[in-house]
């Protein structure tokens, strides 16, 4: 975890920045190279944890945006995906959560959230128009294009898109149908013009979400999200706990001087 520390009057105000860990369940014949494995003969990327560089940025309010993408599982029929989020934070309520899910042939997204995360939105960007299903803690619900809605208070929408997706970054083989500098608008799609599908599904709701996190593989069945960050103080909590750290070093001083007569 990244720590910051701002002193106010002697007091330690610590924040938390890009603290989600991701384990990705791939294939398991591995070659030595901890970024690739082989399955069925094939070489494959692996991308996880990948928190710094061009797609990734901040939020000003410390919510993490984290990008999980697969083409696949490899045991799963038909094609599911079990996302575990849990709370390494000692038990104290995380700060926001949000997550990207995108997928070529995923249609069923399992979500399970421990107790004291705080998982916000759920943005799903996937190939084709079969309906993806969503399921969090047992609730679950059915999402074509374009769709939204709320699934145990969580926030989930699905772009209007279907012809976008992506599992790796840099994209190795755009031919395999998912492309993450397209997605992205960093590169141009097939109407010839650049369009960032994560901005586009956030327009209307203020400052969209930069992504704190990418993590993708062409196989996948699981991802384990572990989660320690930290609520943010709010500016006007800073403010309170300024002035009363201000206010105890007037109180120490006069009555040092009183004291001192």
């Amino acid at each position: 975890m990244k720590k910051f520390c701002l002193l106010l009057g002697g007091l330690c105000v610590t924040f938390a920045a890009h603290s989600a860990v991701v384990s990705v369940s791939t294939p398991s014949a591995a070659s030595g190279d901890p970024l690739t494995y082989s399955y069925a003969g094939q070489s494959y990327g692996l991308f996880e944890n990948i928190t710094s560089g061009s797609i990734i940025g901040s939020n000003a309010s410390g919510e993490e945006l984290i990008w999980l993408g697969a083409h696949q599982s490899w045991s799963a029929q038909p094609s599911a995906i079990t996302i575990n989020l849990t709370n390494e934070n000692g038990g104290s309520a995380t700060g926001g959560v949000s997550l990207v899910l995108s997928s070529a042939n995923v249609n069923n997204w399992d979500i399970n959230v421990e107790a004291g995360v705080q998982l916000n939105n759920v943005f799903i960007i996937a190939l084709d128009s079969e309906s993806q299903t969503v399921e969090v803690n047992g609730e679950n619900g059915a999402f074509a294009a374009g769709d939204d809605g709320l699934i145990a208070g969580v926030n989930i929408l699905r772009s209007s898109t279907t012809s976008s997706c992506g599992y790796e970054f840099p994209s190795s083989d755009p031919s395999q149908g998912c492309d993450t500098e397209v997605t992205l608008g960093l590169e141009f799609n097939t109407a010839f013009s650049k369009v960032d599908i994560l901005e586009t599904m956030q327009s209307g709701s203020g400052a969209p979400l930069e992504l704190t996190s990418f993590n993708g593989s062409y196989y996948v069945d699981n991802f384990d999200v572990g989660i320690d960050s930290v609520i943010p103080v709010p500016a006007s909590g800073l403010l309170f706990v300024s002035a009363f750290s201000l206010l105890a070093g007037a109180r120490s001083y006069l009555g040092k001087s009183v004291g001192s007569k």
